[in-house]
């Protein structure tokens, strides 16, 4: 939930980003703020995806293409040739790798955000997959019931599921919509004909060519991509090779003509009917690639929002550690070259201006951070891709999505940047309010974090996954790769939240009786960490940044040499540091192989922010140890030096002064108490000296053991009787009077103890 940065950095020159999927146009206030983020914006946008006006389009569409059906209709039985042949069988392969990469990889999540959505693309993938095997079989065999089942699936069921789907298709709304109308009509217009005539081969073939035209688009995109061709436009143009090459298959040489003409006929009348403005026509002919999360000008003004964040020399340090592989501490051409990458220059360009860098010397880190640090494309990309490796747990990689979405950064996502993000995938406007209101637990109109990590897991799964983690291109074992990691990923927190629940909830006191959303929170948040036996976890004096909770295994908790508890399952440390940021109080060692969950500082405060229950039991769990440790030290430092201790020998009045006591360190010279001042505390000397003086003149020096202050809390006057003064660093335990007078309610020999320690001062002092 941390913002983004400040928006008022002056922006650099734009440059060609992973994460807006193509080319970033110069950000004026007019593109940024009012076009980009507007209302006005987002209800022309919405409105383009507006599935009733490709409807009334399709009309008049359909009389136009009315007399190429007819005509295809009334043509007669011909064989199959071997070329369709071979389209048939490329296409059937094709079609059962992409059909198991839909059953195995989670949809893009716009699919999943509406619950009729999701029950329409389940309808589709069903739908498909039973006229696959059904018109696979009809095509070879003949087999007239294997044709009905083809064309009945076809017919009510894939072809209508498609039809709803067409609003919100990737790419340039221009050429998709009418596209995919095109494929769908003659889908439907080929099944129709098979139903009429179940025994004729031809329809069957027919009706199987043109169900495979999306595969035939899932084809060409790859091959586009793993030649790095047409990448501003690489999904339409995609779509449009596969009508090229299936719909002449089907109506024969007129087929790639009926296609552009469908196109340019769509284009025309929704120009003509429904555009008003240069920008909703920019809109509509603009590609809306499957990997973006915001429209270009928002991912600008992000990186140009991130700048304000991004000066600090660690993050460049790291960053040119990472380029520099030969490890010499300079740049050399090669290195330089990947450093310009960001800069989205071509590779000649980027060659050439590494030469002219390398003309004037070497670049070296200071250099380096001189000259291309400053330049905030490389800067923002770097920055980025470090903190999406840093990325370990759920909670991190939402939270990097969130950042991202987050324009305004306030912590929040608005209406506005919903709007921003469903529009981008191709969604009406009327979705984001349904699925605002369905996210929105407390119905205040946002989406916090929590809400976001737990109620919009598709979302940011995916834009994690898909987009941040994407390189340059999207090979087809890339893309698989990345979908197994999501599905892997939310699997393992499935089953991080399974052992949470089964092994921790009734171990650890503090999440008896946790619920579901705290479940949820921990599972999104902890790190498991396996420890060799022997290995030291934590270093007594260190900076702490975890909190653990022991899973399996046994962990030993020490200070100074002294074993202080080994805690098995169940068992946490780590606490006092995050909640004091004191330096670490003990070294913890794994005493067997041991398996622990870890959270960083930053998802422990968060946690505990968001159940403060948690925070306040481990609060109690922390002082309840920094007793059990006083108490420890107590008898360590002081039992046979402090008079009273030794002569009493009482185990409970250690316990009650480790319990009450508070420890106080003075540097040297400084006053601890003065003469005649009230007194209100009691001090025992833990570690150093003071020098006791009444009236200018010291007459003692106390050492460990040593105490001094009793005689103001005992005496009617309660003023002191001499000054004490650190003499070297000195470390005190100390009680107030309140303290002081309940342990001499407990232990009455304790105060005749101190009675006769002061009378016996008083006689002996000058």
């Amino acid at each position: 939930m941390i913002p983004a940065g400040s928006s008022s950095t002056t922006p650099p020159r734009p440059a060609a980003s992973p994460l807006s999927g193509g080319s970033v146009a110069v950000a004026s206030p007019l593109s940024s703020s009012a076009a980009a983020s507007g209302p006005a914006a987002a209800s022309a946008a919405s409105a383009l995806a507006s599935p009733g006006k490709s409807v009334a389009l399709l009309g008049p569409l359909l009389l136009l293409t009315f007399p190429i059906y007819w005509v295809f209709a009334r043509s007669p039985e011909t064989p199959v040739g071997p070329g369709t042949w071979a389209l048939v069988f490329i296409s059937a392969l094709a079609n059962v790798i992409v059909i198991a990469y839909h059953y195995i990889i989670p949809a893009h999540p716009k699919f999943l955000m509406v619950p009729w959505r999701r029950r329409i693309l389940r309808i589709h993938i069903l739908s498909g997959s039973i006229e696959l095997v059904a018109g696979f079989t009809a095509c070879v065999t003949g087999n007239v019931p294997a044709a009905l089942v083809t064309a009945c699936a076809a017919l009510f069921f894939h072809v209508p599921s498609a039809f709803f789907q067409t609003p919100g298709v990737f790419g340039s709304k221009a050429i998709m919509v009418p596209s995919y109308l095109l494929c769908i009509v003659t889908h439907g217009f080929c099944a129709g004909m098979l139903l009429a005539h179940p025994e004729s081969r031809m329809w069957a073939v027919n009706t199987f060519l043109v169900f495979n035209i999306y595969v035939w688009c899932r084809i060409y995109y790859y091959i586009f991509d793993m030649l790095r061709l047409f990448s501003p436009m690489k999904y339409s143009i995609a779509i449009l090779a596969a009508g090229a090459t299936m719909i002449p298959a089907l109506f024969g040489s007129l087929g790639f003509l009926l296609l552009v003409t469908f196109i340019g006929a769509y284009i025309l009348l929704y120009r003509l009917v429904f555009i008003r403005t240069p920008a909703e026509y920019n809109d509509f002919v603009r590609e809306k690639a499957r990997d973006s999360t915001l429209p270009p000008d928002s991912a600008h003004l992000w990186r140009a929002a991130t700048l304000a964040d991004s000066a600090g020399e660690d993050a460049a340090r790291n960053w040119f550690d990472g380029l520099d592989r030969d490890h010499d501490g300079q740049l050399d051409g090669e290195e330089l070259q990947q450093a310009l990458a960001p800069w989205g220059l071509s590779a000649a360009a980027a060659a050439a201006c590494a030469d002219r860098l390398l003309a004037s010397g070497p670049v070296d880190f200071e250099r380096f951070r001189r000259d291309l640090w400053s330049i905030g494309a490389i800067r923002s990309h770097a920055l980025h891709a470090i903190a999406v490796e840093r990325a370990v747990t759920d909670r991190d990689k939402a939270g990097l999505v969130f950042r991202h979405l987050d324009i305004d950064g306030d912590g929040l996502l608005g209406a506005t940047e919903l709007d921003l993000l469903l529009l981008e995938w191709g969604l009406p406007e009327s979705e984001t309010d349904r699925y605002l209101a369905r996210t929105d637990r407390d119905a205040d109109g946002r989406i916090t974090f929590a809400e976001f990590l737990h109620k919009m897991e598709p979302v940011w799964r995916y834009i994690y996954h898909d987009v941040f983690r994407a390189t340059w291109t999207r090979r087809p074992r890339e893309m698989i790769g990345r979908g197994l990691s999501a599905v892997l990923d939310a699997r393992k927190t499935d089953a991080l939240r399974e052992r949470v629940k089964r092994d921790l909830l009734r171990r650890v006191p503090f999440l008896a009786g946790a619920g579901d959303e705290l479940i949820g929170d921990l599972a999104a948040s902890l790190v498991s960490e396996t420890f060799p036996a022997g290995a030291t976890l934590v270093t007594e004096g260190s900076e702490g940044d975890k909190f653990y909770l022991v899973a399996a295994g046994l962990v030993r908790v020490s200070k100074a040499g002294e074993i202080l508890a080994d805690l098995g399952p169940g068992g946490c440390i780590g606490e006092g540091s995050l909640l004091t940021d004191e330096p670490r109080s003990a070294t913890i060692t794994a005493v067997h192989p041991s398996t622990l969950f870890a959270l960083t500082r930053a998802a422990f405060s968060w946690l505990t922010e968001n159940h403060p229950h948690i925070r306040a039991q481990l609060r109690a769990l922390h002082e309840n140890r920094r007793i059990d440790i006083n108490t420890r030290a107590l008898r360590r430092q002081l039992a046979g030096r402090v008079p009273f201790l030794r002569d009493l020998n009482n185990t409970a009045l250690v316990a009650d002064l480790a319990d009450e006591m508070q420890p106080v360190f003075f540097k040297g010279g400084e006053t601890i108490l003065r003469e005649g001042e009230p007194g209100n505390r009691f001090y025992m000397v833990a570690t150093g000296a003071v020098r006791i003086s009444r009236k200018g003149e010291t007459f003692a020096t106390l050492h460990a053991g040593g105490c001094f202050g009793e005689g103001a809390l005992l005496s009617a006057s309660a003023r002191r009787a001499a000054t004490a003064v650190a003499d070297g660093n000195t470390r005190l335990f100390s009680l107030d009077r309140e303290a002081f007078e309940t342990i001499l309610a407990r232990h009455p020999a304790v105060r005749e103890t101190l009675l006769a320690l002061n009378r016996s001062r008083v006689s002996s002092t000058p």
